[in-house]
């Protein structure tokens, strides 16, 4: 797959020729630096953007055009615990030379753009909206590894510790001129990259979108996903909370580790730890303990953080978390080329079954070009070379951050 890129004035356009595909799609981006306001009224934003347009100025009408648009699909969302906020508008449509309707592929292009600069924000619309962000933090709060893995962030020194909203009484605190402002600074101040892939004549497609592009200000520019937290003495934390099971949350942060050794050395150890039948917590706290019913392990990169979350009853709590410590504790002798091997390959299987879709290709287009990546060939080769000493030569940069425990108590006040 080859992505071209060409840079104008206010946004850089990326071109993927596919001919695999009668699906095509736009996916638009827009990209600042991180901040808990920008976060929560963009958050917001995005989900007020479905509500209509000048255009199609009810749900009704908005879903309508996109059925008359044979199919097209719209979707807006933002990507919070990272330094960069990245709202994404993502539309998909069938290849135009499927269609007999000449203004087709026009008709497409101005109704995403009108999408995104003419949203009708109401009140009432935003009152709704509200409502659904309450209802999502809700059930955020009633499910045990969510509550866990929020109030287990927040001992986390880094943008990670971030989200849109804590509690459903900040909902209250956006209102609606927030949003306006949010839509003016989306479209004047944001970095944008726009995504095309399919087998299209991606001239004419270039030709259609800068003359009908709304961005006469945005600058072009890049921007460094990475925000490392730094070493630091453990953190233990134990909170109580009305749940039938309680939550063991571990994170271990990492220093000095290359970019090669983050994208691949640290994201097979989380696999060797904790994603499948064959980890070692798996085998070792489920299999041979029988202390948990849940667990799993994921390096997350950006941060340099490795996560440890495993669901036990509360009477399991201290033996699991000795168990947790006895396995990272000895990893020098309990990593081998067995269960590398197997990491290797679950971690192959799993990004080669994700290519064949639109969507996958358009993420992948963007995270190379972002360096947040490795180009396909180079990404599987370098997981291939992977190794047990590669992995135990990064152990040493390695070290305990946060122990957290959510004990469920079913009889606690909240």
């Amino acid at each position: 797959m080859e992505t071209k890129v060409k840079e104008f004035e206010h946004f850089r356009l990326h071109t993927i020729v596919n001919k695999k595909f009668k699906r095509c799609a736009i996916e638009i981006h827009f990209r600042n630096k991180n901040t808990k306001e920008r976060m929560t009224n963009l958050y917001s934003l995005l989900k007020l953007m479905n509500r209509g347009t000048k255009t199609n100025p009810s749900l009704k009408e908005l879903n309508k055009r996109k059925e008359y648009l044979y199919g097209l699909s719209t979707s807006c969302y933002s990507s919070p615990n990272a330094n960069v906020m990245d709202a994404v508008v993502f539309g998909e449509f069938l290849n135009p030379k499927y269609v007999d309707d000449k203004n087709y592929l026009d008709d497409i292009i101005k109704f995403l753009f009108d999408y995104i600069k003419e949203p009708l924000l109401f009140e009432k619309d935003f009152n709704i909206v509200k409502e659904e962000i309450k209802l999502t933090i809700k059930k955020q709060n009633e499910n045990l590894s969510s509550k866990a893995f929020l109030q287990s962030k927040k001992t986390v020194d880094c943008i990670l510790n971030i989200d849109p909203f804590d509690v459903e009484e900040d909902v209250d605190k956006v209102h609606l001129s927030d949003l306006k402002e949010a839509l003016k600074d989306m479209l004047d101040n944001y970095a944008i990259d726009i995504y095309v892939i399919g087998n299209l004549d991606m001239d004419e497609i270039e030709k259609k979108i800068v003359d009908n592009s709304p961005f006469i200000s945005n600058p072009v520019c890049n921007y460094d996903y990475n925000d490392f937290v730094s070493h630091r003495d453990v953190i233990e934390v134990e909170e109580k909370d009305k749940f039938e099971q309680s939550m063991i949350v571990y994170y271990y942060s990492f220093e000095d580790l290359s970019r090669d050794e983050r994208l691949y050395e640290a994201t097979v150890l989380g696999d060797v730890l904790g994603s499948g039948l064959n980890s070692l917590l798996y085998k070792d706290i489920r299999e041979k303990y029988s202390l948990c019913y849940n667990l799993s392990a994921i390096y997350m990169r950006h941060f340099n953080i490795l996560r440890i979350m495993v669901g036990v009853d509360k009477k399991n709590i201290e033996k699991a978390k000795e168990r947790i410590e006895y396995i990272m504790n000895n990893l020098d002798t309990l990593i081998n080329k067995n269960n590398v091997k197997d990491a290797r390959l679950n971690i192959i299987n799993g990004i080669l079954t994700n290519t064949d879709s639109v969507d996958y290709l358009l993420f992948e287009s963007d995270a190379v070009f972002n360096k947040v990546i490795d180009p396909m060939d180079i990404k599987l080769k370098k997981f291939e070379s992977v190794t047990d000493k590669s992995i135990k030569s990064i152990l040493p940069k390695m070290k305990e951050y946060t122990k957290y425990v959510l004990v469920g108590d079913k009889n606690e006040d909240n």
